[in-house]
């Protein structure tokens, strides 16, 4: 059963406890961090009888970046995506841990690659599921990566409450996610960090 077959009023009480559930994270966040490292070493995914090959080259770049043991891959129902957004949160304590990977385009780009870090066509942002992406703090802060050199005019971008200290992200299969600590993704990818909520 998902929520929506619910009635009006049954929803509403799990959507106060969803947001109950998750102001109860900043309570259990220690040791939640504790317990990470130990569920890493788990990877209850390997009992998976048919692994797909993307997940299995999104765990080769894990083990190449040297932070497997920090992840975590997870198989998910495939009606996954029927499911409310606390419900899909799978071993993450709370839905402001569920983050998703967009891909924006510089559409006014003046060229047509990713060659250049700080004026590229194109951009990944993670961001959580619960915050939108506000393009225009994106704008401003990609001219910043460029001191502000290049006009206003040169971009348009468009799609193509606490930080968590975990993140779960699409693992390159739709049934599958990979959890990840924040600041081993930053510090493993040497990725932006910028305010575009």
């Amino acid at each position: 059963m998902i929520v929506d077959d619910l009635s009006l009023e049954d929803r509403e009480a799990i959507r106060k406890l969803q947001n109950d559930i998750s102001s109860l994270y900043t309570v259990v966040s220690e040791d939640y961090k504790v317990n990470w490292k130990k569920e890493c070493a788990n990877q209850a995914y390997t009992e998976c009888a048919d692994i797909p090959d993307v997940v299995t080259q999104v765990e080769q770049g894990c083990k190449d970046l040297g932070i497997l043991d920090q992840c975590q891959l997870i198989p998910v129902e495939s009606d996954y995506y029927d499911w409310e957004l606390q419900q899909r949160a799978v071993n993450a304590p709370s839905k402001e841990h569920m983050c998703k990977s967009v891909v924006l385009e510089n559409t006014r780009c003046t060229h047509q690659d990713i060659s250049d870090p700080n004026y590229s066509r194109y951009y990944c942002v993670i961001t959580q599921y619960v915050k939108p992406v506000n393009t225009q703090k994106m704008l401003n802060f990609c001219r910043g990566l460029k001191n502000k050199e290049i006009s206003k005019k040169n971009y348009n971008y468009r799609l193509a409450d606490p930080e968590p200290s975990v993140i779960y992200l699409g693992a390159g299969h739709i049934d599958w996610k990979l959890g990840i600590p924040v600041d081993t993704f930053i510090k493993s990818t040497n990725c932006f960090i910028a305010d575009l909520d």
